[in-house]
C-alpha cells in the first residue's frame, strides 16, 4: 500500500479497499498470463526455482571470447604442464590430426619442395612436419595459432626464399578494438575493412609474457594480412579468435586434481597410526614421549609393545573413514572430461581394462571423425593449402622450379595404426576389387604417397627379376621403373592395353564356363528324357534293363595367344577372374567333363489273376415265315 492509498483509507475506508481489491485482480490477471506464456515455452527456458541461478546472454561470439581468451589459455596451459591427464589428451590429439606429418603430392617440384622443408622454419628449429605438429599442440592449448611469412634475402642462401615462424595468439594486441578509418573496425587485435575482410594483424614485437630483457618497450605494430596466417576452429559465425578445446572441462579437471588431492591427505591420516590415552594421573605414561608448544604429551608405540594400564585408564585408537567409492568416481569424472576434450576414456587414462575389440574400434571410428574435421577444415584449408600457394608462386618467381606448380595439391595425412591390421587389409582389397576405391586412394587412407610405392615396387622387382630371385607377392608380372612423369597419350595406351587384357581374360573365363553349363544341360536332358520313356510304357510286366549312357566328354581348347611385348606401365588387377599367363603362345587347359553312369531300375512283380463265372442257362427260341426262312429269333440267359 503505497502514502497515497493509505491517505485515502484514512478518509474513507471503504474507496481505500475497493483500490486494495482491484489492484490484487490486476496482480492476479498479470500472473495469469506470464503462466500462460510459461506454459506455451521450452521447459528449458522456464523461469522458476530450478533456473533461478542459471545466467545466460545473448552476447556474440567474439564478446565472449574477448572477456574469456587470455584465462582459458593460461589454465589450460596450467593443466597440460601439471595435470598428466591433460597433457595425454593434447599428445593424443597432435598424434592423431599430424603424426609424423601431412605431406603433399607436389608433382614435378617434389624435389624443390623436400628440400624447403628442411629449411622452412625460421627458428631453425624443426622442420615443415615439425611445425605442423607444433601449430596443432598450439591450437589445443591456446586456441589459435599464428604464422607470419618471412622474405629471405637472396644471399641467405636458401633454395626458395621463404621461411615461416610460429607465433602464441599473445603477440596479438588485444587492445585494438574499435573502429577505423574508411567504415572498418578492430576486434582484439585484427582489423577488418568496411565488408568484413581480414586486412591486417596488429602483432606485438615480443611476446607479453616474455622475462628476457629485451632493451625495448612492448608495442604492437600493423602487419598486412596476406603476411599471416591465423589457424583455429571457428565453432559460431563471426568468430574472430579461437578457445582452447578443453575450455568446457576446466573447472571438472581442476575440481578432480583437488578431490583427489584430498583423498591424498586423507589416505595419509589413515596411515598415521594413533591412539588416545584418558587417565586422571598425569604423570603416567605408556612410552617415552615429547610435549609440544601447548604442554601437551605426545608419546609413540614400539613394535611388540604390551603395557597393563591402571584401574581408571582408558586407550582409544583413530578410526578414519574408509573412501570406498574413490575410483568408480574418478573413473565417471574422466569419461566425462575425456567426451568434453573429444577423445576416448582409454586414449586419456590408457585403461584397457574394459574394452574388447569391438567396442574399442567403435570409440576409435568416432574419434577419427573428429581426427578427418580438424585435418580438412582446420589444418589444410587455413595452414597448408596457404603455404603451398605461397611456395609454389615464390619457388617460380626465383625459378627453383621450372613450371608453375599447381595451385590445388593434394594432401595425404598420416597413417593411422588398427587394432587387426589382417582385417582392414582384406576390406581394402576387397574395396578395390569391388570398384569401390583406387589403389592410389587407398594407399593415401596410409599415409604414404602412391607415386613412391609405385616406383618403389617397380625398381623392387625388376631388381629382382634382374638377380633371379622369384618371391611371391602378388600375382602380377615386374615391370619396368615408371617414369616420374609419364606423358598422357603413353599413360592411355599402357590403360587401353590393360583393359583389353583384363577384357580378353575375362572371354576365356566366360567360354570355359559357358561348356561346363552346356555339357550339364545336354546331361540332365537325356536323364530326364530316359525316365519319361519308362513311365510310358504301359504293360503290366515291366523288366528294363539299366541303359547305358554314354556321353563323350565335351573338349574345350582355347588358344590364348598374347604377342611378346613388355608389361604395361599401369598394373590394373583383375577383378574376379585370375588367368595365369608364363609363356606367350601356349595352349589353353583342356577341360574333360565325364558323364556320369545312370542306372534306371523298374522292376513289376506279375500279378495272379483269376476270373471265375457263374453257371448259366440259355433258351433260345426261333419263329421262321411260310418260306422257312428264320424270321425272328429270341435268346434267354438265366442262372442254373
Amino acid at each position: 500500500m503505497n502514502a497515497l492509498d493509505k491517505l485515502i483509507t484514512l478518509f474513507s475506508p471503504e474507496a481505500g479497499l475497493k483500490r486494495q481489491v482491484a489492484r490484487a485482480a490486476i496482480q492476479r490477471a498479470g500472473a495469469r498470463a506470464a503462466d500462460s506464456l510459461n506454459l506455451r515455452a521450452y521447459e528449458g527456458a522456464k523461469t522458476g526455482r530450478r533456473t533461478g541461478g542459471w545466467i545466460t546472454g545473448a552476447t556474440s561470439a567474439d564478446a565472449e571470447v574477448a572477456s574469456s581468451a587470455v584465462k582459458l589459455r593460461d589454465r589450460t596451459r596450467s593443466l597440460c604442464r601439471d595435470n598428466p591427464y591433460a597433457s595425454r589428451a593434447r599428445d593424443v590429439y597432435v598424434a592423431n590430426v599430424v603424426g609424423t606429418g601431412i605431406t603433399v603430392k607436389a608433382g614435378s617440384a617434389k624435389e624443390a619442395f623436400e628440400q624447403w622443408t628442411t629449411e622452412c622454419d625460421a627458428d631453425g628449429m624443426l622442420d615443415f612436419y615439425g611445425l605442423q605438429a607444433l601449430v596443432m599442440r598450439c591450437v589445443f592449448e591456446s586456441g589459435e595459432c599464428l604464422i607470419r611469412y618471412r622474405e629471405r634475402r637472396p644471399e641467405d642462401g636458401l633454395l626458395v626464399p621463404l621461411q615461416l615462424q610460429v607465433l602464441e595468439p599473445d603477440y596479438l594486441d588485444a587492445t585494438k578494438t574499435g573502429a577505423v578509418n574508411g567504415g572498418g573496425w578492430l576486434i582484439s587485435g585484427i582489423e577488418y575493412n568496411a565488408i568484413g575482410q581480414r586486412v591486417a594483424y596488429h602483432l606485438h614485437n615480443q611476446h607479453p609474457g616474455d622475462v628476457a630483457n629485451r632493451s625495448k618497450p612492448l608495442e604492437s605494430k600493423r602487419i598486412p594480412a596476406d603476411q599471416v596466417l591465423h589457424i583455429f576452429e571457428r565453432l559460431r559465425p563471426g568468430q574472430s579468435r579461437g578457445v582452447p578445446r578443453m575450455s568446457s572441462i576446466l573447472l571438472k579437471m581442476r575440481d578432480l586434481d583437488d578431490y583427489e588431492e584430498a583423498e591424498l591427505v586423507r589416505k595419509g591420516i589413515e596411515s598415521c597410526f594413533s591412539a588416545i590415552v584418558t587417565t586422571e594421573d598425569n604423570g603416567v605414561s605408556l612410552s617415552e614421549g615429547t610435549t609440544d608448544i601447548n604442554g601437551n604429551r605426545i608419546e609413540t608405540l614400539g613394535a611388540g609393545l604390551i603395557q597393563y594400564l591402571k584401574p581408571g585408564q582408558d586407550i582409544r585408537f583413530g578410526a578414519p573413514a574408509n573412501g570406498g567409492d574413490y575410483g568408480a568416481y574418478t573413473k565417471t569424472q574422466l569419461r566425462a572430461i575425456a567426451s568434453g576434450i573429444g577423445i576416448t576414456y582409454e586414449q586419456m587414462t590408457g585403461d584397457l581394462s574394459d574394452v574388447n575389440y569391438s567396442s574399442i574400434r567403435a570409440g576409435l571410428v568416432e574419434f577419427y571423425k573428429t581426427v578427418d574435421m580438424l585435418q580438412w577444415h582446420v589444418l589444410v584449408p587455413m595452414m597448408l593449402a596457404p603455404i603451398w600457394k605461397r611456395w609454389a608462386e615464390t619457388a617460380f618467381a626465383v625459378k627453383a622450379i621450372r613450371t608453375p606448380a599447381p595451385a590445388m595439391a593434394k594432401w595425404t595425412p598420416p597413417r593411422r595404426q588398427w587394432v587387426d591390421p589382417l582385417k582392414d587389409v582384406n576390406a581394402a582389397r576387397q574395396e578395390i576389387a569391388a570398384g569401390i576405391t583406387s589403389i592410389s586412394e587407398t594407399i593415401r587412407a596410409r599415409g604414404e604417397d602412391p607415386d613412391r610405392i609405385f616406383a618403389e615396387i617397380a625398381a623392387e622387382r625388376a631388381q629382382l627379376e634382374t638377380l633371379g630371385i622369384s618371391v611371391d607377392v602378388i600375382a602380377a608380372h615386374p615391370a619396368p621403373a615408371a617414369p616420374s612423369e609419364p606423358d598422357d597419350d603413353e599413360m592411355a595406351v599402357a590403360k587401353g592395353k590393360a583393359l583389353a587384357e583384363i577384357e580378353h581374360r575375362r572371354e576365356v573365363a566366360d567360354l570355359v564356363q559357358r561348356n561346363q553349363e552346356q555339357s550339364a544341360a545336354r546331361l540332365e536332358a537325356g536323364v530326364t528324357a530316359l525316365a519319361a520313356a519308362v513311365r510310358e510304357q504301359p504293360a503290366p510286366v515291366i523288366n528294363v534293363a539299366a541303359p547305358v549312357v554314354n556321353i563323350a566328354p565335351t573338349e574345350v581348347r582355347v588358344d590364348n595367344i598374347i604377342p611378346e611385348q613388355p608389361a604395361p606401365v599401369v598394373n590394373v588387377a583383375a577383378p574376379a577372374v585370375r588367368v595365369d599367363n608364363h609363356a606367350p603362345a601356349q595352349p589353353a587347359p583342356v577341360v574333360n567333363v565325364a558323364a556320369p553312369n545312370v542306372t534306371v531300375e523298374n522292376t513289376v512283380q506279375p500279378a495272379d489273376v483269376k476270373v471265375e463265372l457263374p453257371a448259366r442257362k440259355t433258351e433260345t427260341t426261333i419263329t421262321r415265315d411260310k418260306a422257312g426262312n428264320i424270321a425272328h429269333a429270341t435268346q434267354i440267359e438265366t442262372d442254373a
